[in-house]
């Protein structure tokens, strides 16, 4: 239980600009770590739809309340999957040789097309939310997609249950819950990413994942990680006189230990898989057509990440914050896409 606890503040202090309580790093709990980034998206998804009830309850100004919840989710992350998206867009648009792209991944300036991207991807967001307005103030007066139960009824009472709506039939709750899950289902998709697919040989998870790219028939990078010190082994042995013994002995610690490395990995892939089906699929099945916004959240995340996984060769963080804030904005996109086309329903029915 004190190892979990430990992995959920690294988690905390490593991927959330607020204030960790627990100060404490453990590297043998670097695996564990990713299994509690769906619960550090319950914390910024919880955040982002605090802060759009809060917008509606205060009767914020339209381009004000777009802002704050464009921005939160980045404000609460520190930034930091802006900065992996930024490097990635930089790599892959320069169409260079692949060694190249992989440099420029790890350069730690900004160049010209990472800048134009987060640019774009800034304009995207904001006009996302900046467009939920018009539907919702036109159907209801509300100054956010949070639409009264007297739009949901008289929706129902016109024989919009279905296919509109799941088995509960409330499209303000459904609104902030499915917003607020987007996080979560965005981050097991990063956990399950990191965990299963082939990490770079420069990757801070290269050593955690020294399996899979041993798996992967390339140059091992976590089997040459994990075998730097079969070599400083021999020498000691050669001078101790049993250069044949030792190093076959730590090799067979080596295999056990990437073994078990490699069962521990495979629980912890299936937990992840557990809360993306929490966070993805329950809430289409509650809510239906306004609950899909976690789910296309996952979607656009597995198809952003394969893109820049083929393109990169291997993954890695920068590649995962890429993948998670498109994954992101797609997810909100969709919510206000499913939430207008209801307002617009109300206002035909009204």
């Amino acid at each position: 239980m004190k190892a979990r606890f430990n992995a959920f503040f690294m988690a905390w202090g490593m991927f959330l600009a607020i204030p960790c309580p627990v100060r404490k790093w453990d590297e043998g709990q670097r695996s564990r770590m990713l299994v509690c980034l769906p619960f550090i998206g319950v914390i910024v998804g919880g955040l982002w739809a605090l802060i759009a009830w809060l917008t509606e309850l205060l009767a914020l100004p339209r381009a004000v309340a777009a802002l704050l919840l464009a921005a939160l989710p980045w404000l609460v992350t520190g930034f930091l999957h802006l900065d992996g998206y930024s490097d990635v867009c930089d790599a892959m648009l320069s169409h260079r040789d692949l060694q190249t792209r992989q440099k420029i991944l790890k350069d730690p300036h900004c160049g010209a097309f990472g800048v134009i991207c987060l640019m774009l991807l800034v304009l995207a967001q904001f006009c996302v939310f900046f467009s939920a307005e018009k539907a919702p103030q036109a159907a209801c007066g509300s100054i956010m997609p949070c639409f009264s139960s007297g739009c949901a009824m008289r929706a129902l009472e016109s024989g919009g249950r279905s296919p509109i709506f799941g088995l509960i039939q409330d499209p303000r709750f459904a609104f902030l819950l499915s917003l607020g899950l987007i996080p979560v289902a965005s981050r097991a998709c990063a956990g399950l990413a990191v965990l299963s697919l082939r990490s770079m040989k420069t990757s801070q998870y290269a050593e955690m994942n020294g399996v899979n790219a041993a798996d992967a028939g390339d140059s091992p990078n976590g089997a040459e990680l994990k075998t730097e010190g079969v070599a400083d082994l021999s020498v000691q042995a050669a001078d101790s006189g049993a250069a044949d013994t030792l190093p076959k002995e730590r090799e067979k610690e080596l295999a056990s230990e990437l073994a078990l490395r490699k069962k521990q990995h495979a629980r912890f892939r299936v937990v992840l898989a557990a809360l993306l089906i929490l966070a993805a699929a329950v809430p289409a099945l509650l809510f239906g057509v306004f609950g899909l916004a976690p789910a296309a959240a996952a979607l656009f995340y597995w198809i952003f990440a394969l893109i820049a996984y083929k393109n990169l060769d291997g993954m890695n963080g920068d590649i995962s914050g890429f993948a998670l804030t498109l994954g992101e904005l797609f997810g909100a996109a969709v919510l206000v896409f499913v939430q207008g086309g209801f307002a617009q329903r109300t206002v035909m029915i009204g």
